[in-house]
């Protein structure tokens, strides 16, 4: 089954945990947009900086294997409308490690365009970066607490403001996370 029709943009999440995956699940169901969510195990197991690559080979992204997986049908290759976007946190990562994964180096290995690909990088963690924008985020539920900032509940008067709201947050520490680009990216499908 193709996963996106004529002209609509292929998004690929690859997901660091379960938080990552309960975010793009949400901006899947809530902007009605088609998402394909990578993660181990659903995100139970987490895919950090240092398994990357290992993740990335078990879930065919060599270019022989993505356009049959990600776009079927394709004759030739045509990266056209396709956005890779890898959510990261830093956790314990090396510095070298962390500045080839910004730089999209640790990417090369695919035989991919790069400029398909998005690394999204948290400092520490993306849950450091939610608390610090002033979300509460319990550490033994934090799958829940992303769920419940990205629902849409009736008294939002859109989902789109709700947003706009969390863009506007995340951009004030840049320098913490990139996030904000992924929900920009999403925001103008």
């Amino acid at each position: 089954m193709p996963y996106a029709i004529k002209n609509e943009p292929i998004i690929v999440v690859v997901c660091h945990g379960m938080s990552e995956v309960r975010i793009a699940q949400s901006l899947k169901k809530y902007l009605k947009i088609n998402i394909k969510i990578i993660a181990n195990d659903n995100g139970r197991n987490h895919i950090c900086l240092e398994t990357l690559r290992d993740e990335l080979e078990k879930n065919d992204f060599h270019k022989s294997k993505f356009l049959g997986k990600f776009k079927p049908g394709t004759d030739k290759p045509d990266f056209q409308n396709i956005k890779i976007f890898v959510l990261m946190d830093e956790d314990s990562a090396s510095k070298d490690l962390v500045n080839q994964f910004r730089s999209k180096e640790i990417f090369k290995f695919l035989d991919l365009p790069l400029d398909i690909i998005y690394p999204i990088l948290s400092v520490r963690s993306l849950d450091d970066l939610f608390k610090k924008m002033g979300y509460q985020i319990p550490s033994k539920q934090k799958p829940v607490a992303y769920e419940e900032i990205f629902k849409f509940k009736k008294e939002d008067s859109c989902y789109h403001d709700k947003l706009i709201k969390i863009i506007e947050l995340s951009k004030k520490y840049k320098t913490h996370s990139n996030f904000h680009e992924f929900l920009e990216f999403i925001y103008t499908l």
